[in-house]
């Protein structure tokens, strides 16, 4: 362990701990706080299970992107997540809205649905789909700092810089929307009628 001192700086806690630990660290913070930005009008929504239900929604979507010939952590299989997670939130709301359902009972149906539907789609594909579901629901984060890109003369893991961008869009999109997000979170029926854009706000 390492004993942090009033005057020890960040960056020299970062060279102490090494360059392959540190980034790994720094990759884990900025997907934490995607997560607090995302999961807190979540939470106060009392649907904080969407979060997980999401994470484990999108294994349909990858295995249909690797399928179609996307290569393992390409662009094609970020499309493929994030299509089979809008599916998972419409999904969701339908069965809310529609079906009358709770809405954790909704989140429940969506959740085990399509998670199921994944793990039967990387069973009927056998060999033609080199995917793990333990890796990719919950990755390995100590691996990120193997993975590069050349960034003015430094290597800098790529899940990195691409957290760090998507932490950049949820918080520009925080700022803009926060009075709607703050509004729909306590009463969505109520923000509607003030013609507010709840759908976008609970959705998008």
């Amino acid at each position: 362990m390492i004993a942090l001192t009033a005057d020890t700086t960040f960056m020299s806690w970062l060279d102490s701990i090494g360059p392959l630990h540190g980034w790994a660290i720094a990759t884990a913070v900025v997907v934490s706080a995607c997560c607090a930005i995302v999961g807190t009008p979540l939470v106060v929504r009392r649907m904080s299970l969407l979060g997980d239900a999401i994470s484990h929604a999108v294994l349909p979507g990858l295995v249909v992107a690797v399928l179609l010939g996307a290569q393992p952590g390409g662009i094609g299989v970020l499309v493929g997540a994030t299509a089979a997670a809008m599916v998972t939130v419409w999904f969701t709301r339908f069965l809310y809205r529609q079906a009358g359902l709770w809405e954790d009972a909704s989140v429940g149906v969506s959740f085990t649905t399509l998670f199921a539907a994944g793990v039967l789609l990387v069973t009927i594909s056998g060999s033609r789909v080199d995917l793990d579901p333990g890796c990719v629901l919950y990755g390995i984060l100590e691996l990120v700092p193997f993975d590069t890109v050349d960034l003015y003369g430094w290597d800098i893991p790529r899940a990195f810089l691409s957290e760090s961008f998507v932490l950049l869009l949820l918080s520009c999109g925080m700022w803009c929307t926060w009075r709607w997000q703050l509004f729909t979170a306590f009463d969505c029926d109520a923000a509607k009628a003030a013609g507010g854009p709840t759908v976008a706000v609970t959705v998008g």
